[in-house]
């Protein structure tokens, strides 16, 4: 635990000096992107100003495909046990109890939910992302919770959030989360029309879910795209609840096999997907004999690392070097002629 501080606070300190050390003689610069949260309802105002923040993807949702992709009421059947089904209705309640739990201070050992991953998630701010799976459903929650304070601090949430703010535009997980939905119906289309991938690739079913008394942030940024104002409201806390892939332990695929499969088929999908080989479960087709992938993870790749334009690597290693040197050179080597070039630059790859 003290080496990650310890970790955690040297990339820290670099970065906010990066930020904010300015001599007091420098003029400030007009055109510095800003952004205000505080809840919809009212409430305190915090502040952030950033070269890095960016309109994508703060400022651009369409927060009505969370209503078009609710969690059914309905009973739900189970992906791999047709006959079975679960009560969306029952799976609402037990989320919001685990909203509870997590609310007053609760760690682990949860009473319904069996804790997958929180690596992106502060307990003491409680903000952040926790993955977890129902004890007696087949399904899994991501859940999402941010409040204005955490909103604007990119520090408190761990390593890789940090990067993401730098790298896309002052991206984060909340953010980023909102596009998992919509990136899985753009993927399984594009799988739908490649002969490669037709038979041999799917994603899992996906919903949102969001609190009976859900509190929304109130956005507001200037000089952000181009745009001397811009306002939006978000979730404060949600969920995307998705069906439970089970790995198969009597198949075995090495990992090299692994990520030169996940590479392909991401490359195939215009890297819409992190190729990352744990956001895909590999079977081995008991009929074909072929091996299948299902994508566990959709969240929109560019959206989270700021990958604008098309681009394809060749293997793992060529992505992660990729990685190292965009962080490097949007952290530390953008001019400000760049830096407000990047503000109106086109997109090929938004997902929104």
């Amino acid at each position: 635990m003290v080496k990650k501080r310890f970790l955690i606070a040297a990339i820290q300190i670099p970065l906010g000096l990066y930020g904010h050390a300015r001599s007091p003689f420098r003029t400030p610069d007009p055109l510095q992107p800003r952004i205000c949260v505080q809840w919809q309802d009212g409430g305190p105002k915090y502040v952030h100003s950033d070269s890095h923040i960016e309109a994508y993807p703060t400022f651009l949702w369409d927060i009505g495909e969370i209503d078009q992709n609710l969690l059914p009421t309905d009973p739900i059947s189970h992906r791999n046990e047709s006959p079975k089904t679960s009560n969306g209705r029952e799976l609402a309640q037990l989320i919001e109890g685990l909203l509870e739990e997590i609310s007053q201070g609760r760690r682990r050992n949860f009473t319904h939910f069996t804790l997958i991953q929180k690596k992106n998630f502060n307990h003491r701010r409680r903000c952040g992302l926790i993955v977890l799976k129902f004890k007696e459903h087949p399904f899994v929650v991501k859940l999402f919770m941010e409040n204005p304070q955490t909103f604007v601090n990119p520090y408190c949430k761990g390593i890789e959030p940090i990067s993401f703010f730098f790298m896309a535009g002052g991206a984060n997980r909340h953010l980023s989360g909102l596009t998992r939905i919509k990136n899985a119906q753009v993927a399984q289309k594009k799988i739908a029309g490649l002969d490669r991938w037709r038979n041999a690739a799917n994603v899992p079913r996906k919903w949102f879910w969001v609190p009976k008394n859900n509190q929304k942030l109130h956005i507001t940024g200037w000089n952000v795209g181009g745009m001397k104002k811009t306002v939006t409201n978000i979730p404060g806390s949600y969920a995307i609840v998705a069906d439970f892939i089970e790995q198969d332990s009597s198949f075995q695929i090495k990992r090299r096999a692994k990520h030169r499969l996940a590479m392909l088929l991401c490359n195939d999908l215009d890297l819409c997907i992190d190729p990352h080989g744990d956001n895909f479960v590999f079977v081995r087709d008991q009929t074909s004999g072929r091996t299948k992938v299902t994508i566990i993870d959709t969240e929109h790749f560019p959206t989270i690392v700021g990958l604008k334009n098309r681009r394809s690597f060749r293997t793992h290693r060529h992505w992660i070097a990729f990685l190292i040197g965009k962080y490097f050179d949007n952290s530390y080597w953008r001019t400000k002629s760049r830096r407000r070039a990047d503000q109106l630059m086109r997109r090929e790859l938004d997902i929104l």
